[in-house]
């Protein structure tokens, strides 16, 4: 199952195992821009940069699932978009794993698995 990494962060030895992939490098640039805002957006902006994501991915890539992240104010816009097109947008589920040594704690997330995003309205499905 490949799944293409739509977020700012490399993706972790346990995602790649179960399929995740990042950007080419040629887009991992157009990608951070699009996903980082320094100020607040107007709704416009959101809607375009969405689109543009989407483009790039349609334009260069065959993956039908990524994995999503970022601004919480931006992911409905991407979501949106990426299901219109049949993309299936899934958030990456990870633990964290605390550990104390010397009085010094480290944080490590372990890799569980994805939630998806729900493709079609509940009492739609339900209808088909």
């Amino acid at each position: 199952m490949k799944i293409l990494n739509l977020t700012q962060h490399s993706t972790s030895l346990d995602q790649k195992k179960v399929g995740v992939i990042d950007l080419l490098p040629n887009h991992l640039k157009s990608l951070k821009e699009l996903l980082t805002f320094t100020e607040v957006p107007a709704q416009i902006d959101l809607e375009v940069r969405a689109y543009q994501l989407v483009q790039m991915i349609i334009e260069n890539y065959s993956s039908k699932r990524v994995m999503i992240g970022g601004a919480p104010f931006f992911m409905p816009h991407l979501e949106r978009e990426l299901k219109e097109v049949g993309i299936q947008p899934m958030y990456a589920f990870s633990k964290r794993e605390v550990s104390e040594k010397d009085g010094v704690k480290t944080s490590t997330f372990q890799h569980e698995g994805f939630v998806m995003v729900k493709m079609k309205g509940f009492k739609r499905a339900l209808k088909e």
